[in-house]
Parts: C-alpha cells; sequence; structure tokens
C-alpha cells in the first residue's frame, strides 16, 4: 500500500482557515501555559519600559504593543517560538542592560 504525500499546495491549505482544513488551536495545559503568560507579561513590560526609555523606539514601542495585545489570550503552542524570539531580541539589543543603567 502506498503512503498518501500531500502536495505542497495541501500543506499551504493547512493553515488557511478559510478553507475549513487547517489545524486548529490547541490550548496548551497548565504548566506551560502558566509560563507563557508570565513570558508575555514580562515581555509586554520589558519592551515597554524600553518604549519609555527611548531604548530602541520603533522596535520597541512595537513589540510592547504587540505583547501587550497578547495579554487575557489563551497561550498556544506558536507561543513558546514567539517568546524565545522575543527574549533573543530582548537580548540581542541588550534592553534590560540599558534599563538598568537607567535607574
Amino acid at each position: 500500500m502506498q503512503p498518501a504525500i500531500l502536495s505542497l499546495d495541501a500543506l499551504d491549505d493547512l493553515d488557511d482557515p478559510s478553507r475549513g482544513s487547517y489545524l486548529p488551536v490547541v490550548p496548551l495545559p497548565g504548566a506551560a501555559a502558566a509560563e507563557i503568560t508570565f513570558c508575555t507579561s514580562w515581555l509586554a513590560y520589558m519592551w515597554g519600559r524600553a518604549a519609555l526609555a527611548g531604548i530602541q523606539p520603533q522596535v520597541s514601542l512595537e513589540q510592547a504593543e504587540q505583547w501587550a495585545g497578547r495579554l487575557g489570550s489563551a497561550a498556544r503552542l506558536q507561543d513558546f517560538s514567539d517568546v524565545n524570539d522575543s527574549l533573543q531580541e530582548l537580548a540581542l539589543y541588550g534592553v534590560e542592560e540599558l534599563l538598568w543603567k537607567e535607574r
């Protein structure tokens, strides 16, 4: 028996909710959701403080708005990647160190 192979177009359809064949968003279990909730709050706070301090003003304002907009929403698996990327970006710009120097 030959396994079914999806075409690239079929794979694209998996992410398109208008076509009805996308994979549903599955909420994360307790501990993982709590971790994402904490990190989301932390990122909204740090990027907001960076924006107020004028550290990378365009980037920090955009990030602060993005993370603040996610507060209160259900944690998703994709959030782990997004949180990791944003934490790396904070480190890349040295935001935490610059905020400590401003104190």
